[in-house]
């Protein structure tokens, strides 16, 4: 643990990491988490062969400090989980970028995987995570099951009538591999109040999976659940709110994309799939729904639709949905 806990003590407590490792940078902590970097901009920089954390609690965690890793070998970066694979968190009363919790993991040869009892990824207010596999995959396997929650969650403070918001970003990119969330539950959710998540790369997301190495396996009618979800602030007066949830899809490659699932833009959320350089092929199986919305400004004052998804299937693409395309205003998420 880099930093000291939030303990209300006003003396500084920062902490530093620095460990270049040529072989295997492994952490076990059986009943607790595996790193963290806590308060005052404490900080780690760890270069490896591969990198691993098996952790009882969370993974990896930042909350007002950052953690970066890059792994040379075949190895790559393993998290394995018993609440969140990683988390990150920041002030809630400075939003420069050094006041929230940064993690950023690079693969130059192998995986970045992250298997989780909770969230495989969960980031708050002004944090950022940002996972990249310059080779391989990004494989993030959740058994999430809090409703309030997904495999990949972003949550920022919604901005009140011209306050500052605090807006979190999840960027995941597999730059000549797929990015593949896996989850009895919803898979990628960013948050009405204030997030962004974006995904580069081939994309493989199955929200109904069940364990096992079985493919496409899609429940009954009533238990389909949301494989993408951008909104969901459940207020009576969010017009008032400039925030809004964003998911972009940059679908990149020639590897084939499958999404498994409902694709939900809720009040004040927009989902984007982008398929213009993409040689692939996109399947979606699931509902499309977009909620009523109106308008927000994105951070350059331009106008934004929200309770929207735009989708571009690309050449080949293909859709199977259970009832076609719903325009309305969700109650979930």
């Amino acid at each position: 643990m880099l930093g000291g806990p939030t303990d209300g003590q006003n003396t500084s407590e920062k902490g530093t990491l620095q460990a270049n490792v040529q072989n295997s940078f492994s952490v076990t902590a059986e009943n607790g988490i595996g790193m963290a970097a806590l308060r005052d901009t404490s900080s780690a920089g760890i270069t490896a062969g591969s990198f691993s954390i098996t952790a009882g609690k969370d993974g990896l965690q930042a909350d007002i400090g950052s953690l970066a890793v890059s792994a040379a070998g075949t190895g790559g970066i393993f998290i394995d989980a018993g609440e969140r694979g990683i988390y990150t968190n920041g002030s809630t009363t400075q939003n420069a970028e050094a006041y929230g919790g940064h993690v950023d993991l690079t693969a130059q040869n192998g995986n970045v995987a992250v298997y989780a009892n909770g969230s495989a990824i969960e980031a708050l207010t002004n944090s950022s995570v940002k996972l990249t596999s310059k080779k391989n995959n990004i494989v993030l396997t959740s058994q999430n099951t809090d409703a309030d929650r997904a495999a990949v969650y972003a949550e920022g403070n919604r901005e009140y009538r011209g306050l500052v918001a605090y807006k979190p970003t999840v960027d995941l990119t597999a730059e000549n591999g797929t990015v593949c969330v896996t989850t009895n539950g919803t898979g990628v959710w960013a948050s009405g109040k204030g997030s962004t998540i974006n995904i580069n790369g081939a994309l493989n997301i199955n929200s109904n999976y069940t364990g096992g190495d079985t493919g496409i396996s899609l429940m009954s009618d009533d238990e389909r659940h949301v494989a993408i979800s951008a909104g969901g602030m459940n207020s009576s007066d969010s017009l008032l709110y400039k925030a809004y949830g964003e998911v972009n899809v940059n679908l990149k490659g020639t590897q084939d994309s499958q999404i498994i699932g409902d694709i939900v833009g809720a009040r004040d959320g927009v989902v984007n799939v982008n398929s213009a350089d993409y040689s692939g092929i996109l399947t979606v199986y699931g509902d499309i729904l977009a909620g009523n919305g109106g308008t927000r400004q994105d951070s350059d004052g331009n106008k934004i639709n929200v309770g929207a998804v735009n989708i571009d299937l690309g050449k080949g693409g293909y859709f199977e949905g259970l009832s076609l395309i719903h325009i309305s205003e969700p109650t979930r998420p």
